[in-house]
C-alpha cells in the first residue's frame, strides 16, 4: 500500500512539472509574440525604419564590397514596402541603380502557402537610373557580382522548390542606359553596345522566372533613344532562354510606323553573337499587315537616312541580316506600286554587292512612284529620274524572276503596259546616268505600241516581234543597239507589214542594216541605212523588191 501510494505521489509531481512547463512556455510564447508584434508595430515609426534600414545597408554594402544606400522607408504590415532614393552601385562604384521611389506590395496569400512560394503583386520603379555595362577587358556585366553572391556563387540551385514571381512591374520615367567598352565606334542609327533610352515607362505584368527561361507580357512600353528612333508603344507576349528571344503578339507604334506581327524572335548560341549580329543572330518572324516608314529602319540601317518613305507589307522573314529571305511578301509603295512575291538578300547591309533574287508573282508601278524617291544616297536633293517616254508605259506589271545585284541583274518574265504587251529575258546594267545603262538578252512583244514609246506620231504604231537585243539608252535620240530577230507585224503609215526579218544597228534614230520583208504588199530585201536624225530622212541602201 505504501509503494502504491508512492507511485501516486510520484505521478502527481510529473504532472505538476509538465502542467507548470506548459505554463511557462505559453507564457514566454506569449512574451516572444508581444515583442514580435511589438517590433513589427515599432516599425511603423520612421525613426525605426531608418534604423533597421540603416542596419540593412550597411550590412549589404560590407557583403556586397561596394555602396548600397536608402533615403527612407515606409513599411505597411504583410502588405507594402516602399523605399525612395535608393541607390546601389557597381563594384567600380559606378551607379548600377538610383531609383527615386521603389514600392512593392505582396501577395498575402503566398506568405501562408505550405510550398516555398513568394509572389508580389506590384513592384514599381518610379524615375529612376538603370545602367548596365559590360567589361572591355573581362566580358563581364557589372552586376555580375551580385548574380554571383544572390545565387550562391554559382552553386546548382535547380533542386530547390521555391517559386518566386511578379504579377506587375511598372515602370514610370526610367533612364536605361548600355554600355560595351569593348567598343569605341560612333553610329548615326542605334548602337547596339551604347544604348540609351529615356523617359521608359511601361508594364511587365505576370513575370514567371522558370528554369533556363523567363516569360512576361509588356504592355504599353515607351522610350526614346540617344539615336532619335521613338517608340510610342510596344505591346507582346515575351520569352528569354539562354539560346533565343521570342516575341508573340507583337505591336510597335512609332510617329511614323505600325508594324503588327504574330511571331517575331532572334536565335543565337550565345549572348556574345550579338556583337555579330548580322552574321550570327537568326530572325524569324510573321509579319500581318503592318506600315513602316524608312524614318524608322533608317535607325537600323544608316544608308537610309533622308530617304523619308513608307510602304505597307505583310509576309514572313527568316535568316541573319547577311542572310535574309522573305515568304510570302506584300509590299505597297506610292500610289501603284505594289510587290507579291518571295526575296532572297545575300549579302546586307553592303547594298552595293548585296545579290538579290525575287521571285516575283506581281511587281507593279509607273514612272511617277519611281521618280518619287531620290537618287542615292537620299540626304541630296536629287530624284531618281527617267526618260520622258516610260511615262507612255502607264502602269507596268511584271511577273516572273529578278537575280543579280541593284545596278546588274537579269529579269526575265512577262510585262504588261499601257501601250502592250512584252516578255524578256534581259540583263540589264544600271549606271547614274540612265542613257548609259546597259541591255542585253532576248525581247518579245505583243501589240506593243512603237510609235507611242519612241514618240513617232502616227507614222509608226503596234508591232509584235522577238528578237534579241543588246545595247544601251532607252529613249531614241540615245539608243544604241544590235538588234536581230523577226517582226510578225508592225504599223506603218496605217498598213500592218507581217513577216519582216531584220539584223542591224540602232543608233539615236540612225538605222543600219539588213530587212527582209515577205507581205502581200511588199516582198523586199533591204541593205543600208535610214537616217531619221533630220527633218528629211536620208536613205542610203541597196534594196531588191520583187513587189
Amino acid at each position: 500500500m505504501g509503494s502504491i501510494n508512492c507511485v501516486i505521489f510520484t505521478h502527481h509531481i510529473k504532472l505538476y512539472r509538465i502542467k507548470r512547463f506548459i505554463k511557462i512556455f505559453l507564457w514566454i510564447t506569449g512574451i516572444l509574440l508581444l515583442l514580435f508584434g511589438a517590433l513589427l508595430y515599432s516599425l511603423r515609426f520612421p525613426a525605426v525604419q531608418t534604423w533597421a534600414t540603416a542596419r540593412v545597408t550597411n550590412y549589404l554594402s560590407r557583403e556586397l564590397k561596394t555602396t548600397v544606400s536608402v533615403g527612407a522607408v515606409n513599411v505597411e504590415f504583410l502588405k507594402s514596402l516602399l523605399l525612395t532614393d535608393v541607390l546601389v552601385k557597381d563594384i567600380r562604384q559606378d551607379t548600377l541603380l538610383f531609383a527615386h521611389e521603389l514600392k512593392a506590395t505582396i501577395a498575402l496569400q503566398t506568405l501562408f502557402s505550405d510550398k516555398k512560394k513568394l509572389v508580389l503583386n506590384e513592384v514599381a520603379l518610379n524615375r529612376a537610373r538603370v545602367s548596365l555595362s559590360r567589361s572591355k577587358q573581362t566580358r563581364d556585366m557589372n552586376f555580375q557580382f551580385l548574380a554571383d553572391y544572390f545565387g550562391g556563387g554559382g552553386k546548382d540551385t535547380s533542386s530547390t522548390d521555391f517559386y518566386f514571381a511578379i504579377n506587375k512591374v511598372k515602370l514610370s520615367d526610367v533612364h536605361f542606359t548600355y554600355r560595351d567598352y569593348k567598343w569605341d565606334d560612333k553610329s548615326r542609327g542605334i548602337d547596339f553596345e551604347d544604348i540609351d533610352l529615356q523617359h521608359l515607362d511601361g508594364t511587365f505584368i505576370n513575370i514567371q522566372p522558370v528554369p533556363d527561361s523567363v516569360t512576361f507580357y509588356a504592355d504599353n512600353l515607351s522610350f526614346k533613344e540617344k539615336s532619335g528612333f521613338n517608340v510610342k508603344r510596344f505591346s507582346s507576349y515575351v520569352t528569354l532562354t539562354p539560346n533565343q528571344m521570342r516575341f508573340d503578339k507583337v505591336l510597335i507604334q512609332t510617329p511614323f510606323s505600325d508594324v503588327r506581327a504574330k511571331q517575331y524572335s532572334m536565335s543565337f548560341n550565345d549572348i556574345t553573337d550579338f556583337e555579330d549580329y548580322i552574321k550570327k543572330v537568326v530572325m524569324r518572324s510573321e509579319f500581318e499587315e503592318s506600315v513602316v516608314s524608312s524614318n524608322d529602319i533608317q535607325y537600323f540601317a544608316s544608308e537610309l537616312f533622308g530617304l523619308n518613305k513608307f510602304i505597307r507589307f505583310k509576309g514572313q522573314v527568316r535568316g541573319t541580316v547577311d542572310n535574309l529571305k522573305g515568304k510570302n511578301l506584300f509590299i505597297e509603295f506610292g500610289k501603284n506600286t505594289v510587290y507579291e512575291g518571295d526575296i532572297a538578300l545575300n549579302g546586307l547591309p553592303e547594298i552595293n554587292t548585296t545579290f538579290i533574287n525575287l521571285n516575283i508573282k506581281k511587281l507593279s508601278t509607273t514612272k511617277a512612284d519611281i521618280e518619287s524617291i531620290k537618287q542615292f544616297p537620299f540626304e541630296g536633293s536629287e530624284n531618281i529620274s527617267l526618260p520622258a517616254n516610260m511615262a507612255e508605259l502607264g502602269l507596268t506589271s511584271f511577273n516572273g524572276v529578278f537575280t543579280g545585284f541593284y545596278n546588274d541583274f537579269v529579269a526575265y518574265g512577262n510585262i504588261k503596259t499601257a501601250i502592250g504587251y512584252l516578255s524578256s529575258d534581259v540583263n540589264l546594267k544600271f549606271n547614274e546616268k540612265m542613257d548609259k545603262s546597259t541591255y542585253s538578252g532576248k525581247l518579245s512583244a505583243t501589240n506593243f505600241d512603237l510609235g507611242k514609246f519612241w514618240n513617232q506620231g502616227g507614222e509608226v504604231g503596234k508591232a509584235t516581234f522577238n528578237a534579241e537585243v543588246a545595247g544601251s539608252g532607252f529613249t531614241s535620240s540615245m539608243v544604241n543597239a544590235k538588234l536581230s530577230g523577226k517582226v510578225n507585224s508592225i504599223q506603218l503609215k496605217g498598213y500592218d507589214y507581217r513577216n519582216i526579218t531584220i539584223d542591224g544597228q540602232v543608233a539615236k534614230r540612225l538605222f543600219n542594216g539588213a530587212v527582209m520583208v515577205s507581205d502581200p504588199n511588199l516582198d523586199m530585201n533591204f541593205k543600208g541605212s535610214v537616217d531619221f536624225r533630220e527633218k528629211q530622212p536620208v536613205f542610203n541602201f541597196y534594196a531588191l523588191v520583187k513587189k
